[in-house]
């Protein structure tokens, strides 16, 4: 049996397995929880001899575990959330290039699920960039209906006094009915009279 194990608060799941049909266990229970604990490989030999397991319920009962050869999944930053393992029915201990595969399939196990997580970061900071970008251009549609709805004027002008756009309410007010005229030019210009001076003040203000 080969097993690709996560552990959790109580249970210990089951990602990838093969030659076993149950999906998780309960976490104290488990010889995962011992192998995490481990900078390399866990093995018991033979789980009836073992004072730790003699009693597990793993080992007494379905599926009758005898032996067990666990490495633990250290993530980059020195945590370890499961573990790949082998168990058999029988007493057994692994060679030494049994070990290193062991070895070697944990550190492409471990390399998988943090490509996975990475890529889960990534989408997760494209969705929320989207959830932003949408909410501005909805808060931009906001704004410019608030605006062409006012009956106020309301102006852009650049730097220099020229005006660049008009809501509809300003239009109506100096009587414009085609924008593209008067578009770039002086907003004082439109101004005559005490009124050129208030233009002016509000033009800089």
């Amino acid at each position: 049996v080969s097993l690709v194990t996560l552990l959790h608060d109580r249970r210990q799941r089951f990602k990838a397995t093969t030659g076993l049909s149950i999906r998780e266990t309960p976490r104290d229970t488990t010889f995962c929880t011992h192998a995490i604990q481990q900078t390399d490989l866990f093995i018991v030999q033979d789980a009836q001899a073992d004072r730790r397991f003699s009693n597990n319920p793993l080992v007494l009962h379905d599926p009758n575990i005898r032996s067990y050869a666990g490495a633990p999944l250290i993530t980059s930053d020195g945590a370890a959330p499961g573990t790949l393992c082998v168990v058999d029915y029988a007493p057994r201990d692994l060679s030494d290039v049994q070990k290193e595969a062991l070895r070697a399939l944990s550190h492409q196990i471990v390399t998988l699920l943090e490509l996975i997580k990475t890529r889960n970061t990534i989408a997760e900071i494209t969705h929320s960039s989207q959830q932003r970008e949408q909410a501005l251009r909805e808060s931009e549609q906001l704004k410019s209906r608030i605006i062409e709805g006012s009956p106020d004027c309301i102006k852009v002008i650049d730097l220099e006094g020229r005006l660049l756009s008009m809501n509809a309410g300003g239009m109506i007010t100096l009587e414009v009915c085609d924008f593209v005229p008067p578009k770039n030019s002086s907003w004082i210009d439109f101004w005559s009279g005490p009124d050129r001076e208030a233009a002016a003040a509000a033009g800089v203000s």
